[in-house]
Protein backbone atom coordinates (compact mmCIF):
# COMPACT_ATOMS: atom_id res chain seq x y z
CA UNK A 1 0.00 0.00 0.00
CA UNK A 2 1.17 3.22 -0.81
CA UNK A 3 1.76 6.12 1.81
CA UNK A 4 1.25 9.93 0.96
CA UNK A 5 4.21 11.72 0.50
CA UNK A 6 2.86 15.10 0.08
CA UNK A 7 0.01 17.09 0.43
CA UNK A 8 -0.46 20.44 -1.89
CA UNK A 9 -2.84 22.82 -3.57
CA UNK A 10 -2.95 22.31 -7.30
CA UNK A 11 -4.96 24.14 -10.06
CA UNK A 12 -7.80 22.09 -12.29
CA UNK A 13 -7.04 22.83 -15.59
CA UNK A 14 -10.21 24.47 -17.56
CA UNK A 15 -11.69 25.41 -14.44
CA UNK A 16 -8.82 27.15 -12.21
CA UNK A 17 -10.11 26.00 -9.27
CA UNK A 18 -7.77 25.20 -6.70
CA UNK A 19 -8.11 22.09 -4.56
CA UNK A 20 -5.85 19.81 -2.58
CA UNK A 21 -3.97 17.23 -3.90
CA UNK A 22 -2.60 13.82 -2.35
CA UNK A 23 0.81 12.59 -3.58
CA UNK A 24 1.78 9.47 -3.05
CA UNK A 25 4.91 7.63 -3.16
CA UNK A 26 4.77 6.15 -6.52
CA UNK A 27 4.20 9.67 -7.83
CA UNK A 28 0.22 9.22 -8.41
CA UNK A 29 -1.92 12.18 -7.57
CA UNK A 30 -5.65 11.89 -6.18
CA UNK A 31 -7.50 14.69 -5.41
CA UNK A 32 -10.80 14.24 -2.39
CA UNK A 33 -14.23 13.40 -4.23
CA UNK A 34 -15.76 16.04 -2.02
CA UNK A 35 -13.14 19.17 -3.31
CA UNK A 36 -14.06 18.35 -6.95
CA UNK A 37 -17.49 18.30 -6.65
CA UNK A 38 -17.74 21.32 -5.22
CA UNK A 39 -15.41 22.86 -7.99
CA UNK A 40 -17.84 21.69 -10.42
CA UNK A 41 -20.38 23.26 -8.54
CA UNK A 42 -22.63 20.03 -7.52
CA UNK A 43 -23.84 18.49 -4.58
CA UNK A 44 -21.08 15.43 -3.38
CA UNK A 45 -23.51 14.06 -0.40
CA UNK A 46 -26.32 13.87 -2.88
CA UNK A 47 -24.15 12.26 -5.54
CA UNK A 48 -22.00 9.99 -3.68
CA UNK A 49 -24.79 7.65 -2.21
CA UNK A 50 -25.51 6.63 -5.98
CA UNK A 51 -21.77 6.11 -7.01
CA UNK A 52 -21.07 4.04 -4.29
CA UNK A 53 -22.77 1.10 -6.41
CA UNK A 54 -21.18 1.95 -10.05
CA UNK A 55 -17.93 -0.39 -10.33
CA UNK A 56 -15.64 2.70 -10.61
CA UNK A 57 -16.29 3.63 -6.96
CA UNK A 58 -14.74 0.12 -5.69
CA UNK A 59 -11.69 1.18 -6.98
CA UNK A 60 -11.39 4.53 -4.88
CA UNK A 61 -8.61 4.62 -2.12
CA UNK A 62 -9.36 6.49 0.74
CA UNK A 63 -6.11 8.34 2.07
CA UNK A 64 -5.84 10.28 4.72
CA UNK A 65 -6.03 14.30 4.52
CA UNK A 66 -5.22 17.33 7.04
CA UNK A 67 -7.91 19.55 7.25
CA UNK A 68 -7.55 22.79 9.43
CA UNK A 69 -10.85 22.51 11.44
CA UNK A 70 -11.05 18.35 11.85
CA UNK A 71 -7.33 17.56 11.71
CA UNK A 72 -6.32 14.15 9.60
CA UNK A 73 -9.13 11.93 8.71
CA UNK A 74 -9.52 9.72 5.85
CA UNK A 75 -11.05 10.74 2.47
Amino acid sequence: MSTVVEQRIITLPFLDDAVPALILADGKIYLPVYKVCRALGIHADRHIRRWKNLALWFTARKLPFHTERQGKRQV
